[in-house]
């Protein structure tokens, strides 16, 4: 575990906890002050830094459980786990809209995924049937991938320009 404070993340740090509706960053559970932390999304020793958009409030047990993996490494083990569903997160998504499809950014765990096969013949399979495909891709504001890698692969194979996304927020 890696770990270096400064007194920029100690005032970042007692900014964030005196926010008022306080939920785990990764789990969405609410945070009391027995079981609140905070958490470097990309660990100090992966390039991480104290800015506050690297810091997160979140569950001691998040935290202990994710050590240094990256906020996209625990994401995806999350998701793994729960069976690709976070159950106590209050995820909001937005009304989905085209984007080019060479404006999504897929995180590395992603890339390094294998890729079913069989889930990517599905999505092609709907879209070939109905032109669409079962529901939009989910991206973060930045444009980072967050579910449904199987549709971007199968519309890349596909050969499209443009794919219907949705932003999450909370997740």
């Amino acid at each position: 575990m890696c770990k270096r404070q400064s007194t920029t993340y100690k005032s970042h740090k007692k900014h964030m906890f005196e926010l008022k509706d306080k939920r785990c960053y990764y789990c969405g559970v609410t945070l009391t002050d027995e079981n609140i932390s905070i958490d470097h999304k990309t660990p100090l020793c992966m390039g991480g830094d104290n800015t506050y958009d690297n810091l997160c409030l979140c569950c001691k047990k998040c935290n202990e459980e994710k050590d240094d993996l990256t906020e996209e490494e625990y994401m995806q083990y999350l998701m793994d786990k729960t069976g690709n569903r976070l159950e106590n997160k209050e995820i909001q998504f937005d009304t989905p809209f085209l984007i080019e499809i060479a404006k999504i950014r897929i995180p590395p765990i992603f890339q390094q995924t294998n890729i079913r096969e069989k889930k990517v013949n599905k999505a092609k399979s709907l879209y070939a049937g109905d032109g669409v495909f079962d529901k939009p891709i989910s991206l973060k504001a930045t444009n980072r991938l967050v579910d449904g890698y199987s549709r971007y692969i199968a519309a890349k194979d596909i050969g499209l320009n443009f794919v219907q996304v949705q932003y999450v927020h909370n997740y």
